[in-house]
């Protein structure tokens, strides 16, 4: 069985390829649907696997396999941090005792 399900309104094989190729590199059994027939071109692609769930609005000019793969690369980094990790370097006018 295939580990990368995808439903969409109409099919759009390009992208499913793209997709495809992408999550392979993710382990877990994935499911996509993508819904192509919302208000004013936008797509909505909800992302489903164990433990995670994410729907990713895609704007009319981003509906190519490269716009959503980078959508879905940048929601599955994850949230970034606010502030830069810490490298080590005391910042104390004096350092600790």
């Amino acid at each position: 069985m295939d580990p990368i399900t995808i439903t969409s309104d109409e099919p759009a094989p390009e992208i499913e390829q793209a997709v495809r190729g992408f999550l392979r590199g993710y382990p877990g059994t994935w499911r996509l649907d993508i819904k192509q027939r919302l208000a004013g071109g936008w797509w909505s692609v909800k992302v489903t696997t164990e433990g995670y769930q994410n729907i990713l609005l895609i704007r009319p000019d981003e509906r190519t396999p490269n716009g959503i793969v980078r959508q879905l690369r940048e929601a599955l980094r994850g949230p970034q941090p606010s502030s830069p990790s810490w490298d080590g370097t005391e910042r104390r006018s004096r350092p600790r005792s």
